[in-house]
């Protein structure tokens, strides 16, 4: 994908020797998302995915990744839409790990970004969408798995898209800290 370093971190020093297994190219630290022991600006791209939904304080890792983020973060986390909110579970439970399942939207995660870096000029952008693994991944082997099923599953999220695109289950915030030129070329 043309990243020369990337680095995965997480609380769980089992998830990270997994990591270490995937890939061997891969830098791994074990850290806690709420409070990250790294400098500012360490970081170009600062990614989270379901993550922070299990932060005992989700905003607190947000700004935590907006701090060591020296250009753009993202995060894809649960959305605090009707259908999430009616069909989404409430609290998890990770073999007897409980947590409860924080779900963001739009207007919260922009006054998180912007109480934060206050004036700087910036780009945010909230963005919805479905996600649904474990329900399309049994729909796809209902209708026989393969080509076929991934077919299905396909359709199945182009028809919620069509007809009710703006509840999504799941988003994606994205934030782009506009930097000087110069400092694109480093």
């Amino acid at each position: 994908m043309g990243f020369r370093s990337v680095t995965v971190s997480d609380i769980s020093e089992n998830a990270i020797q997994g990591c270490q297994l995937r890939d061997s190219r891969l830098k791994t630290k074990v850290m806690n998302a709420e409070n990250l022991d790294i400098p500012d600006k360490s970081y170009d791209l600062v990614l989270v995915q379901d993550g922070l939904h299990h932060l005992p304080r989700p905003v607190l890792g947000l700004t935590e990744m907006i701090r060591v983020a020296k250009k753009a973060v993202m995060m894809i986390e649960p959305h605090a839409g009707i259908v999430a909110n009616l069909l989404g579970m409430e609290w998890e439970d990770h073999g007897g790990a409980v947590n409860y399942v924080f779900r963001w939207n739009k207007l919260m995660f922009e006054q998180v970004v912007k109480s934060y870096i206050l004036q700087l000029p910036c780009y945010i952008k909230p963005i919805r969408l479905w996600n649904h693994n474990l329900v399309m991944d049994k729909v796809g082997k209902i209708f026989g798995g393969g080509q076929r099923g991934k077919v299905v599953v396909q359709c199945c999220y182009y028809l919620l898209d069509l007809c009710f695109g703006w509840l999504g289950n799941m988003m994606i915030g994205l934030f782009i800290k506009k930097i000087p030129l110069e400092d694109y070329k480093q």
